[in-house]
């Protein structure tokens, strides 16, 4: 099964988040990011770099 980084599931953008960046992405924390506007597509899938985008200014945010 190939994957699209364009065009992912909450879990599969998960997954390959938490195995590329070296740190734990639950399901519940992309979920998460939803609830707080993180956007989806319109087939309610997510795009791996905005998801990546996301996370690191979040995380960034919580250090102020």
């Amino acid at each position: 099964m190939t994957l699209d980084p364009r065009s992912l599931s909450i879990a599969d953008g998960a997954r390959l988040l938490s195995r590329t960046s070296g740190r734990t992405v639950t399901e519940e924390m992309v979920r998460t990011a939803v609830s707080a506007g993180l956007p989806l597509k319109a087939n309610d899938t997510i795009d791996i770099l905005v998801l990546a985008a996301w996370l690191n200014r979040e995380t960034a945010n919580a250090q102020d």
